[in-house]
This record gives C-alpha cells, structure tokens and sequence, in this order.
C-alpha cells in the first residue's frame, strides 16, 4: 500500500490518475474505490492505493484498491 494524491480526475468518466508520495503516475478507476465513494473523489485527495503493474493505457501501472489515507508510520 502507497501513499498518493489525487492528481486528476474525470467524473463524466469515472477514471482519474494519482500521483504517490514518489512522483509515480497511477490510473484509477471509479470501480477500484474502496471504502471511498464516487462523490468522495476529488483532485488533492490523499488516499492510499495498492498498485498492479499492468499497464493500462499510456500508465505503467494502475490501482486496485484506492482507500481513506490512513497516516503512514515512517519507515
């Protein structure tokens, strides 16, 4: 799980990009949001996200899971 930042989004379409705390670009769906709602969503959100590696359009990766930022203890 990552720490991330709304980037953009889209709500005509439901998808969206988050930027994580190391500078990585990841898309999101409306469909991968979990415990957030759609009306939730908003750019500068913080979230965490678990990332899959399959590439989805021009992104390297894209969320699985986008949840509620929960602090991050440092590592």
């Amino acid at each position: 799980m990552e720490a991330a930042t709304v980037a953009r989004w889209k709500p005509a379409k439901g998808t969206g990009v988050l930027r994580t705390d190391e500078g990585r670009d990841v898309w999101f769906h409306v469909t991968d949001l979990d415990g957030l709602r759609y009306a939730d969503i908003h750019k500068g959100l913080r979230v965490d996200v678990v990332i899959d590696e399959t590439p989805q359009d021009s992104f390297s990766c894209r969320a699985e899971h986008v949840r509620p930022f929960s602090q991050h203890l440092p590592r």
